[in-house]
């Protein structure tokens, strides 16, 4: 056994977002309790470091773990490949959805000595003892996990997942920059304001969305208990002074006793005074009668429930939602929400492979029958990534790359939005895009903008980058002009 505890550095690569990385914090939260070592952790993390490369030297770790979406993954190889060419002895895990779907691309292309596939709490605690213990080669062989014997990849057997949830810690969030995390301040998704931050009650979805590949990481619904998220909940708003937390569940409302009963603990606790609370449901669960169940989430402290619209045609949902969900779900979550007192987020999709021009009106014509009943809402093109059956559809239509790590690199030398339709122009779905983007940034107030534009001007600090400072002008630019001009097509709005 080591005399020293080794250094064991978690990592972040730079993703622009609000929240701290939980997978990270899960994991080290879980080796400290179930390790059988001493270790010295930190979590190095693009989003808060100042040069993440100097602080990983810095801290000269033993191992590294890597975490990875596949929007970040090119920058967990690169990092990965730099780190082997400064110390090739340092033992590199990387996990997370991409290096699950895709651990061929992801193994090949960095100097990873593993990928941890699926849930990783357990994986990576036996990887990391195994390799303290015995050595790289044992460490390689354990269930859960890939690596690669010189061209081949060699995936071990799955590795079953986590039944009680509640044998997982708390997050280790005394391991991330909290301070810089709960100074954020919000301007689109309803909650304008610091102190705001993230949490989950539940793990994986019981439903297939075709752009979703949640189900590569976790397979089936399983869910925290109500006493270990009123915990978690507690030590948020007593140890960090959170004031507003953001579900990450995919789908919070999946078992409405168990929400009843969080609602109740919440209010009995009286932590629905300390705390507000947004979480993420599904149209097609929200029945009338949930007009009830929806009153107690908002004396329980919940301000806002988001909803995946995704489209206003029945055509496209059914390509998107696998014949779930249709347009006359949407509407009536909007109505038992809206009568319920609890605000309407939702988001929409353009550009999905097969959409036509005639499905594209029907989405505008959506909005703009629910533009006063929608509180908040956003737009976004449709993006196949590994993992999800809608990338197994453009890959094998030839609209993305056969090799993902390519994809990735034909879009960063490609200037304008990547649009993955052959059933649409790209400029119609651009220039549709711009539409909807401009009427829901109308929807937010002129106070919600301006205390975000005030906000991000004074944190930009003088060591911003240009992309940062510029960034922060442009959404100014936008906010504003929103203010004095109509949205595109506002003429047409009377459905």
């Amino acid at each position: 056994m080591p005399q020293k505890p080794v250094k064991i550095g978690l990592i972040n690569p730079r993703m622009e977002g609000p929240y701290p990385p939980l997978g990270l914090g899960y994991i080290a939260a879980y080796l400290r309790k179930y390790g059988g070592h001493r270790y010295d952790l930190r979590i190095i993390d693009g989003n808060t470091s100042k040069d993440i490369k100097k602080e990983i030297e810095a801290f000269n770790p033993a191992i590294v773990g890597f975490t990875g979406h596949s929007p970040q993954i090119l920058q967990a190889v690169g990092l990965s490949n730099e780190i082997r060419e400064w110390r090739k002895d340092i033992f590199q895990i990387i996990g997370g959805v991409h290096a699950s779907a895709d651990p061929a691309g992801t193994l090949k292309r960095g100097a990873f000595d593993l990928a941890v596939l699926g849930e990783g709490e357990r994986t990576f605690t036996e990887a990391v003892d195994t390799y303290i213990d015995n050595g790289g080669d044992r460490a390689r062989e354990i269930k859960g996990a890939a690596h690669r014997r010189g061209d081949e990849i060699i995936v071990n057997h799955r590795r079953a997942q986590i039944e009680d949830l509640d044998t997982i810690p708390i997050p280790a969030r005394d391991l991330f920059d909290m301070d810089f995390y709960l100074g954020l301040s919000f301007g689109v998704r309803g909650l304008v304001r610091s102190g705001v931050t993230s949490m989950t009650g539940s793990r994986g979805c019981p439903y297939s969305c075709s752009f979703c590949g949640v189900g590569i990481v976790f397979k089936k619904v399983r869910q925290f208990s109500v006493e270990y998220r009123i915990a978690e909940i507690s030590e948020l708003a007593s140890r960090y002074r959170a004031r507003a937390l953001y579900f990450a569940d995919d789908t919070f409302i999946t078992n409405k006793k168990s929400v009843r009963a969080f609602c109740e603990s919440m209010i009995s606790s009286g932590l629905n005074k300390k705390v507000k609370w947004t979480a993420q449901a599904r149209a097609n669960l929200m029945d009338r009668e949930d007009v009830e169940l929806l009153k107690l989430m908002k004396a329980a402290g919940c301000i806002q429930l988001e909803y995946g619209f995704e489209s206003g045609s029945d055509r496209v949902l059914a390509l998107l939602k696998q014949n779930k969900v249709t347009v006359e779900d949407n509407q009536r979550a909007i109505d038992v929400t809206r009568k319920s007192g609890l605000r309407v987020l939702g988001t929409f999709i353009v550009g999905t492979p097969g959409e036509r021009m005639e499905d594209l009106e029907m989405t505008r014509a959506f909005i703009r029958k629910n533009i006063d009943r929608i509180d908040y809402f956003q737009t976004f093109i449709c993006t196949p990534f590994p993992g999800s059956p809608i990338y197994d559809t453009c890959r094998e239509s030839g609209l993305v790359e056969a090799d993902y790590f390519d994809e990735l690199e034909k879009r960063e030398k490609e200037k304008g939005v990547r649009v993955y339709t052959d059933t649409l122009p790209h400029d119609l779905v651009v220039e549709t895009l711009k539409e909807l983007d401009f009427m829901g940034i109308k929807k937010v107030s002129i106070k919600d903008k301006l205390v975000w534009v005030l906000y991000h001007l004074a944190k930009a600090d003088r060591d911003a980058s240009h992309r940062d400072r510029f960034y922060i002008f442009k959404r100014l630019i936008f906010y504003f002009t929103s203010l004095v001009r109509p949205s595109p097509g506002a003429d047409s709005k009377k459905a």
